[in-house]
């Protein structure tokens, strides 16, 4: 600048006043430079030991890897290039990837490295260029089986680590007996055993799939008449009732008001009264009055349950 008068000094000698210099020896160079106007200077030194031209060597990465971006460039623009310039590029495990000037993609993130070697002189220059990922990872809480009562709705409820604000889109397939297939915490109508899955994507384009199985279980109906009538052919015999999910019946015991054991039968399918008790004991019919029944039953996918209560015969 104009207003600016500039010393050079090298090992505390007058070098120069001029802007720049020319320097052919090593040394201590300073260089004070003092506004005329203000009167204010600065003062910088700089040591230089050798007078030797290394490769001028310049990288710039031009983007981060991430979900979206799975390769980048690592420019050498600026760096020095001519007939003498040998480069050579080289990955973070020092392999040897290219020999060519300008650019070279990547895919991997780590250190890379540009060595330029100047023939004219022998001298070789290297620097480095660090190669980043950004790892968004999405993680998906979500059961892997929910068991849904026949009949039952569910709620899908998802957790997921990355607050609201970061989410792109959510989708469940298959679309069909669902509130909404949009959404975290869809509500489920299921006739059926079914498998939903949710995929999430979040601002940086990471994705994340979870699935949930739902398995639907019936409830069983179970009906135990609580009176019989031992003279009347129609009745058949005392056993329990029910549904496809009742499987079979262990065993029926039938006890007297004592606690004596009036009559025992294993292992028969229900709704057959002429397996259960018959009002007899000893190939005699009882005297009238309550008596306690004892049920266990097989129930799908549960296993054994117990019904007990009173029956009360009647003639």
């Amino acid at each position: 600048e104009a207003d600016v008068s500039y010393t050079w000094r090298v090992d505390g000698n007058l070098l120069s006043n001029n802007k720049t210099v020319d320097i052919s020896t090593t040394g201590n160079y300073s260089l004070i430079a003092i506004d005329t106007l203000s009167g204010c200077w600065s003062e910088s030194n700089l040591p230089i030991t050798s007078l030797i031209e290394y490769p001028i060597i310049n990288l710039v990465v031009e983007d981060t890897l991430d979900c979206v971006t799975s390769s980048t460039f690592i420019s050498s623009e600026g760096s020095q290039v001519g007939t003498t310039i040998e480069y050579l590029w080289q990955d973070k495990n020092r392999k040897n990837l290219s020999t060519a000037p300008g650019k070279i993609e990547v895919t991997e993130p780590g250190t890379y490295y540009l060595i330029l070697k100047d023939n004219s002189n022998g001298c070789t220059n290297e620097d480095t260029a660090m190669v980043e990922v950004f790892e968004n990872e999405i993680d998906i809480a979500l059961p892997l089986t929910i068991f849904v009562q026949e009949g039952d709705t569910v709620r899908l409820n998802t957790i997921l680590n990355i607050p609201a604000s970061e989410i792109q889109s959510i989708q469940w397939t298959p679309t069909t007996n669902l509130s909404c297939t949009d959404c975290l915490n869809p509500v489920v109508t299921v006739p059926e055993d079914a498998t939903y899955t949710i995929e999430v994507v979040d601002i940086y384009g990471c994705k994340a799939v979870a699935t949930v199985r739902l398995l639907i279980t019936k409830q069983e109906i179970v009906n135990i008449p609580n009176v019989i009538e031992t003279n009347n052919g129609s009745n058949g015999g005392f056993t329990l009732y029910g549904n496809d999910q009742v499987q079979r019946i262990n065993y029926l015991k039938i006890y007297d008001r004592w606690g004596n054991l009036m009559f025992f039968n294993e292992n028969f399918e229900p709704n057959q009264p002429s397996l259960g008790w018959d009002g007899k004991f000893n190939g005699k019919e009882v005297v009238p009055g309550v008596f306690v029944y004892v049920f266990e039953v097989e129930i799908a996918g549960s296993g054994p349950r117990v019904y007990a209560g009173d029956l009360t015969v009647v003639r």
